[in-house]
């Protein structure tokens, strides 16, 4: 069996002999995922999570007042998690 990556990301399986084809673990997906970084799954969750994950830093203001300010997570400490996560996901996922 071969596992191929899309350009939109999704993994696509064939068989490349007679057996049938199984099912992808989670695990195994995640390793052909990791193996491809960088890889067009980045480019599809960009757009959808910059700006969307932020921190919330206590502040002083000119007067001396706090205040919280927001700030925005970076995309790339964005594509570190991902990626700790698809490694985290591949390391123990379950391959059965």
């Amino acid at each position: 069996m071969s596992v191929f990556m899309q350009r939109d990301g999704s993994i696509t399986t064939a068989a490349t002999d007679s057996r049938p084809v199984r099912a992808t673990t989670p695990a195994e997906a995640a390793r052909v995922l990791l193996d491809g970084i960088p890889n067009p799954i980045f480019d599809a969750l960009k757009p959808v999570l910059i700006g969307e994950h932020h921190v919330s830093l206590p502040a002083l203001d000119d007067d001396g007042r706090e205040h919280v300010r927001k700030v925005n997570v970076p995309w790339v400490v964005q594509k570190q998690i991902i990626a700790a996560a698809l490694r985290a996901i591949a390391d123990g996922g379950d391959d059965e």
